[in-house]
């Protein structure tokens, strides 16, 4: 895994990074899974506190960092009216 290791690009879009975003809102969770339709899925894991990078959350999308690639979450797919089915 490679990229950059700059939170704030991370945050402004540029995702090649050496980062995963993750949100802490379900709600949010949900609109990011459905914006170009349907088909979509909401991925749930919980992180140790330490293991959370944080984020300067320009878009105010409750966003933290993971560095590398994760595995093992759960997928759920986004409930109606913004809200996910967990």
């Amino acid at each position: 895994m490679g990229g950059h290791d700059n939170v704030n690009l991370q945050n402004d879009g540029n995702t090649t990074s050496i980062y995963t975003s993750w949100t802490t809102s379900k709600q949010i969770a949900s609109q990011w899974a459905t914006v170009h339709g349907s088909g979509g899925v909401v991925l749930e894991k919980e992180f140790y506190p330490n293991d959370m990078i944080f984020s300067p959350d320009f878009w105010e999308e409750s966003e933290v960092l993971i560095i590398g690639i994760d595995s093992g979450a759960k997928v759920n797919t986004p409930g109606a009216v913004g809200l996910n089915k967990f």
